[in-house]
């Protein structure tokens, strides 16, 4: 019975005993301190020399301390700034163990009886380098019981406690490509070491610094508490893990297992650790940093079961196997923001570890994955064999809302998309460095099932462009993708296509692969100017070309109607291509201005600037129409409202424009076989001038049946040469040159027989056309020039023209007259014959800069006989016909 002592005797009993154990703990203090000071030099070397034969690695002290205060009631021998060097290494600086302080505890008892036990060690601040060499050679097996030790039993290690604070661990297998690094802020090892059989106790506190596997890194920077109970058998080297609890952060694992010796420095470990059900977030939350990055963006909600079992040989060559086994139902992967979730995430499979110096397998399996986007739904399954050079397996469908879709992955490269789209996808594929694809990784892969989309809008960003009722059925086949047909808008411009887009899966996961795109490509109406537009100032559009790089394609072309600014064409047939910024277009054909038109193009980018060069024929081309649509190719003088009439030509073409499609004046080079049939000439500003200088008003309308000439632009100049324009209104001879801005120098020989006769209908001078008649001299000419701005030419009559064709047809002449005189007088010496044909011409060109001649006998023919070549000559040297020019009348004298 225990019966309850009254206040005061409970406060005298107390007191009493307080003092009983004062009076003890002073004496044993006492007596302690009397022992200490009298064992502590035998102590000293006792334990130091003892431990001495234990240890195969050189152990520096800079101070060893005696204490029997600092571990009361244990006797403590304190190394202070101990260094113990690796035995595998002959490195400086590589120590297995560098600590301010290493402590020996022996019980007080056992020191009374000369008994010296070691049952006690504390580390504190202190850091310890534990690695396996390639060779399979290790640092610390510094500890070995020397021969004969039984024969000494007055040291023993009966090691009961081992403690460690405020210490840093490494561990380095260079076999296995594993790293770890943690501190110990407390942890403590406690049991009966030295029995055979016996239980150990850990339980600590740390920090993990980081955990490495190959390339992948686990627990970065984690708290981590472990709390574990093993069964011992030293004998048969068993050790047994009866129950165990790790926590990181919020995870909680259970952990049980086995690690049984096999001699040859072989182990075999089986070790099960079970995760109790914890949220999906935290499990995101300790991913590997090179997989959580592409996370950051999501959180996951739901309860996830995970098993992990640890099981196979440990030893040189052999690491066991690591099998993760997990689930998740009804969980929720969610973007932060916009907000969108995939909900009803159901989850299943496996990660499997197989570590060794001759293989390194990883594989994750997913058995089962399904999910919802909305109203839409996903469904798969697949595997990834080997990380570093993966075989990856995955069979995949999905319905999805395009709109939802993009929400979800926020593509950085498009603006927004909306529309519905299916897939069936299989792929498998081995990958030689997913580090570093390649396209080969893809080529080699097999990859079949289809995609087709319904009813898709997407806008790219920072493009006015916008996608409209995309509709397409694909099959893969294996890179590249089949296009069974593929329609819909862009900005105003239907299209359909069917082929291949090649390269397609590399395309998507490389950063700088090529598309490339086979097909037939169709359109009802293709608008170029809503295509090119890249932004608008007012009414004033701003076009943009540029060709991708990394897009090459090859298109048959068959385009019903055709639009850039005012160029309209139809029926337009070709093909197309697309190659390094290269672009080809051959055999191309369309109906245009009334016409046809076929040739063939070459365009290259070079920095911003492209350089075009074309050949092109034109049949039956309403040249008013061609003006008009061309925008009177970029010139005020000669525009649409002047000409009309029927052009064939063919045109080779040369300039350099920039990518707003402005053209480097100075870069265009052309040459062209131009042909006007039924052709019209209408308030023409020279001729018009020129009109009036002759003082008639025809030439404001001419029309004529034919013109012919080959026409040159080169250096900012068009250069006509000299051609022959047979009008309705007059017959002339026209040669000259227009530059681009409107400066002009044209020539002009008119016969003069068309001059007076214009002169007889409009004015009606009977006596000048009574002249006419009786002169009868048809073939007149007369030379004339037009210079200067097209605003305000400058009309005169043109010497240099007159001498240049006097000299060159009396050349022909001479050689005519040469012939013939030496045919009918052998006799004449030739020096005699040249220097009277070398006067003649001298006189004639001295007279017409005289402005004695400006007449051209053009009907002239060459006689076959002496008398009519002396009559020719004659003719030649007594004609002084002159013509000049008043205010109102052509004077005509002889």
């Amino acid at each position: 019975m225990l019966h309850f002592l009254p206040e005061n005797g409970m406060i005298r009993f107390i007191v009493r005993f307080l003092k009983i154990f004062l009076c003890f703990f002073l004496a044993i203090t006492i007596v302690g301190t009397v022992l200490f000071f009298y064992y502590r030099n035998d102590l000293k070397e006792t334990i130091v020399g003892e431990i001495n034969q234990y240890l195969t690695a050189e152990v520096h002290v800079d101070e060893i301390q005696i204490s029997f205060i600092h571990d009361f009631p244990h006797i403590s021998i304190i190394f202070n700034l101990v260094d113990i060097g690796n035995p595998a290494s002959k490195r400086k600086n590589d120590q297995l163990l560098q600590a301010k302080t290493v402590s020996v505890l022996f019980n007080i008892l056992d020191i009374i009886n000369q008994k010296y036990y070691l049952n006690k060690v504390l580390i504190k601040d202190a850091h310890l380098n534990l690695w396996i060499n390639k060779d399979g050679v290790d640092n610390f097996h510094i500890w070995e019981t020397p021969a004969g030790i039984d024969d000494n039993p007055s040291f023993n290690l009966d090691l009961e406690k081992v403690i460690l604070k405020n210490v840093t661990v490494s561990y380095h297998n260079q076999l296995t490509g594993e790293f770890y690094s943690f501190l110990s802020k407390s942890n403590q090892l406690s049991g009966q070491f030295s029995d055979e059989a016996f239980t150990l106790h850990l339980e600590g506190d740390n920090y993990v610094n980081m955990v490495k596997t190959g390339a992948v890194e686990y627990l970065k920077n984690r708290q981590l508490k472990i709390k574990l109970t093993f069964d011992v058998d030293r004998v048969k080297k068993n050790y047994t893990i009866k129950n165990g609890e790790i926590k990181t952060d919020k995870l909680v694992f259970n952990v049980s297992g086995n690690l049984r010796e096999k001699g040859d420095n072989l182990k075999e470990l089986h070790l099960d650790i079970t995760g109790q059900k914890s949220a999906l977030s935290y499990y995101l939350s300790a991913l590997p940093v090179k997989y959580k990055k592409y996370l950051n963006d999501y959180e996951g909600r739901g309860i996830i079961n995970f098993k992990t079992t640890i099981h196979g040989l440990i030893g040189e060559e052999d690491q066991p196997t690591v099998t993760i086994n997990f689930n998740l139902e009804n969980g929720t992967l969610a973007r932060k923001k916009p907000a969108i979730a995939i909900d009803n995430v159901n989850l299943s499979g496996s990660f499997i570890n197989k570590t060794s110096v001759k293989k390194n397998i990883n594989k994750l399996i997913i058995d089962n994955f399904s999910a919802t986007l909305m109203d839409g739904k996903i469904q798969g399954k697949g595997a990834i064999t080997g990380f570093e050079s993966p075989l990856i397996e995955l069979d995949a469908r999905a319905e999805l809302d395009l709109n939802y879709l993009h929400r979800f992955l926020t593509i950085d490269t498009i603006a927004s998309m909306n529309g519905k789209l299916d897939l069936d996808i299989i792929f498998n594929g081995k990958i030689n460095n997913i580090n570093q694809l390649t396209p080969w990784d893809f080529v080699n892969s097999h990859t079949s099932g289809t995609v087709k989309l319904t009813n898709a809008n997407l806008q790219i960003k920072q493009s006015p462009h916008i996608f409209r009722n995309v509709n397409g059925s694909f099959n893969f086949s294996n890179n590249d993708l089949l296009v069974n047909t593929l329609t819909g808008d862009i900005s105003g411009s239907d299209f359909k296509i069917n082929g291949y887009f090649r390269n397609m899966l590399a395309f998507i996961m490389l950063p700088d692969q090529k598309l490339l795109v086979d097909a037939d490509f169709t359109s009802n109406n293709l608008n170029l100017n809503s295509l090119l537009l890249y932004q608008t100032h007012g009414k004033d559009s701003i076009y943009r070309l540029h060709f991708p790089d990394q897009i090459a394609f090859d298109l048959t072309l068959k385009i019903k109607n055709f639009t850039f600014k005012k160029f309209n064409a139809s029926e337009i047939t070709g093909n197309v291509t697309l190659n390094d910024k290269i672009l080809h277009i051959d055999n191309l054909s369309f109906r245009a201005m009334e016409g046809e038109v076929v040739g063939k193009a070459k365009i290259k980018e070079q920095k911003n600037r492209f350089l075009l060069s074309c050949s092109s024929d034109l049949k039956n081309v309403n040249i008013r129409t061609l003006f008009y649509q061309f925008e009177n190719f970029g010139q005020t003088s000669l525009v649409d409202r002047n000409i009309n009439g029927k052009v064939n030509a063919h045109i080779d073409y040369f300039s350099d424009f920039n990518n707003n499609l402005s053209t480097d004046l100075s870069s265009i080079k052309a040459r062209a076989n131009i042909t006007i049939e039924s052709g019209e000439l209408i308030n023409y500003s020279p001729l018009k001038r020129l009109s009036s200088f002759l003082r008639f008003d025809d030439l404001s309308y001419i029309q004529f049946s034919r013109l012919q000439n080959n026409i040159e632009i080169r250096d900012e100049k068009i250069i006509i040469p000299e051609m022959e324009i047979n009008s309705s209104s007059l017959n002339l001879s026209a040669f000259g040159t227009h530059t681009f801005d409107n400066m002009i120098d044209y020539h002009f020989n008119l016969l003069l027989s068309e001059i007076l006769s214009k002169k007889v209908k409009n004015q009606q001078h009977d006596d000048l056309h009574y002249f006419i008649e009786e002169d009868g001299h048809e073939g007149m000419r007369v030379f004339l020039s037009l210079s200067g701005s097209v605003d305000d030419p400058v009309i005169k009559y043109d010497t240099r023209q007159a001498k240049e064709k006097i000299s060159r047809d009396f050349k022909k002449e001479k050689t005519e007259i040469r012939s013939a005189i030496e045919k009918e007088f052998p006799w004449m010496v030739k020096d005699s014959l040249e220097k009277l044909l070398g006067e003649q011409e001298e006189e004639l060109i001295k007279k017409q800069e005289q402005g004695q001649f400006i007449i051209e006998w053009e009907n002239d023919t060459t006689l076959p006989d002496t008398s009519i070549n002396k009559k020719a000559t004659k003719k030649i040297k007594g004609s002084k016909f002159k013509i000049t020019w008043d205010e109102d009348t052509l004077k005509i004298s002889e």
